[in-house]
C-alpha cells in the first residue's frame, strides 16, 4: 500500500541508523514519490526520475563523482536494468542466481562478513 513521504523518511532514518550501528554509512538518499497512475493529486505525474528513466542517478552520479567503473547497480525489474543501462552501470537481477555473486562482491566490499 501506499505510504506517506513522513513514514518513508522515518523508515530511512531507522535503516540508516541500523547500518551506522555495523559502520555502514549512507551518505544521500533519493526517491521518487510519483506515479502517473497511482500518485495522489500533485504525486500523479509522469517524470523522468522513476524507473525505468534515470534521473535519479543522474542527479547522484553529478553530485558525487561516481565512479561508474567501479559502480554497480542491484535490482529485481527490468525497469531496474534499463535505468542501470541508461547510466552505463553494471548490472545484477536480485535473485537466486546471483546471490552468490552478490554476497562475493559485498565481502569484497566489506558490507559483510
Amino acid at each position: 500500500k501506499i505510504y506517506s513521504e513522513k513514514d518513508f523518511l522515518l523508515l530511512q532514518k531507522k535503516i540508516k541508523n541500523f547500518l551506522f550501528k555495523k559502520n555502514i554509512f549512507i551518505d544521500d538518499i533519493k526517491y521518487c514519490p510519483h506515479h502517473p497512475k497511482f500518485g495522489i493529486g500533485k504525486y500523479r505525474i509522469k517524470c523522468k526520475c522513476r524507473k525505468p528513466n534515470n534521473q535519479m542517478i543522474k542527479d547522484i552520479i553529478k553530485v558525487w563523482s561516481v565512479n561508474l567503473q567501479k559502480s554497480i547497480m542491484i535490482g529485481d525489474k527490468k525497469s531496474d536494468q534499463l535505468a542501470a543501462k541508461k547510466s552505463n552501470l553494471k548490472f545484477f537481477y536480485k535473485n537466486e542466481k546471483n546471490y552468490l555473486k552478490i554476497k562475493k562482491l559485498y565481502k569484497k566490499l566489506n558490507l559483510i562478513n
